[in-house]
């Protein structure tokens, strides 16, 4: 692995922090490094700092629908917001991941879910001419882009302990049908129908996000929530849950408590880290290929360009080299 990528992995950590930039520029910097454990993007941008509490009235219109005034929402009337046919989303079970885990558990649509839509984009919830699929209202209602379906919702996925424990934080994770704006520099990015997007918000700052697409490690939506969650909840990603160094020194990886490891190979992206492992593992009768480097572990679901170990081997030697 090359220099740029391992501080590419500990960009990663810190991009939470980060104050807002152009949409694209994120999304470019996302991809650079969409192999990585997550995706972080500025999916959801906002310049408006305005108490949670702070909400103007609501005017309810002779057809019944909601013009609120700009300071408390912008964007026009009020509608309800577009979501997916509940029969077209496929079976959801309960997802399993290793403690420490997230209590997570998604609703079809925006069920329970205090959200809405309006015709044009508020100006709290774009920069530099770029939106989301979803934004959080200065109110703290979940407001839904007009060009985006709600498939999923996860209401609070960061709980009372996320955004540094902050009691005003408001969070929600989304499944939605988005068409992603085209990074200039990576053509072949988001060309998926469907995109998942954690944002947050507490009364001090603007809404903040990460986006990314199903199939990249995982299928599992609320797993995906489970692991983007980990680090603001002070728990280990799930890859980190699986498996992890048998020593500071070592190259070995040693299995977490209820997991077994199938095979591993150790220096599998020699020349590019200082140290590396692979390994295919079994956990809840499910097999995950795993692959660390010096200070970074990441998990993969088998999938048709790796469906075995050899194979995820050749991929993570062409991909994260």
């Amino acid at each position: 692995m090359t220099t740029e990528t391992e501080l590419a992995h500990q960009l990663e950590r810190s991009l939470r922090n980060l104050p807002t930039a152009p949409a694209l520029d994120y999304l470019h910097t996302a991809q650079r490094v969409r192999r990585r454990r997550r995706i972080a993007v500025a999916v959801v941008v906002s310049t408006s700092v305005v108490a949670l509490g702070g909400a103007a009235a609501a005017v309810v219109g002779d057809d019944g629908e909601r013009a609120a005034e700009p300071a408390a929402s912008g964007g026009g009337r009020e509608r309800a917001p577009a979501v997916a046919d509940p029969g077209t989303l496929g079976p959801d079970p309960d997802y399993v991941a290793p403690a420490p885990a997230n209590a997570v558990e998604a609703v079809d649509g925006v069920r329970g879910v205090d959200a809405y839509t309006t015709d044009e984009i508020p100006g709290w919830a774009k920069e530099y001419g770029d939106h989301g699929p979803v934004a959080i209202a200065p109110d703290g209602r979940l407001w839904v882009a007009p060009d985006a379906v709600i498939r999923r919702t996860v209401i609070d996925p960061l709980g009372p302990g996320g955004v540094d424990a902050d009691p005003t934080s408001v969070s929600y994770a989304v499944e939605a049908e988005f068409d992603v704006p085209e990074v200039p520099m990576e053509p072949e990015a988001f060309k998926g129908d469907v995109v998942w997007v954690i944002v947050s918000r507490t009364a001090e700052t603007a809404t903040v996000g990460e986006m990314d697409e199903p199939g990249r490690w995982t299928d599992d939506f609320e797993l995906w929530v489970d692991d983007v969650t980990a680090h603001d909840q002070g728990r280990p990603d799930f890859a980190a849950r699986l498996v992890g160094y048998a020593s500071d020194r070592s190259d070995v990886l040693e299995p977490r408590q209820g997991v077994e490891i199938v095979r591993q190979r150790g220096d599998v992206l020699a020349g590019t880290t200082k140290r590396s492992a692979a390994a295919e593992v079994r956990w809840a009768g499910k097999t995950w290929f795993v692959v660390a480097g010096t200070d970074w572990i990441e998990a993969y679901e088998p999938a048709d360009s790796a469906p075995d170990f050899a194979a995820f081997i050749e991929w993570a030697r062409g991909d994260l080299s």
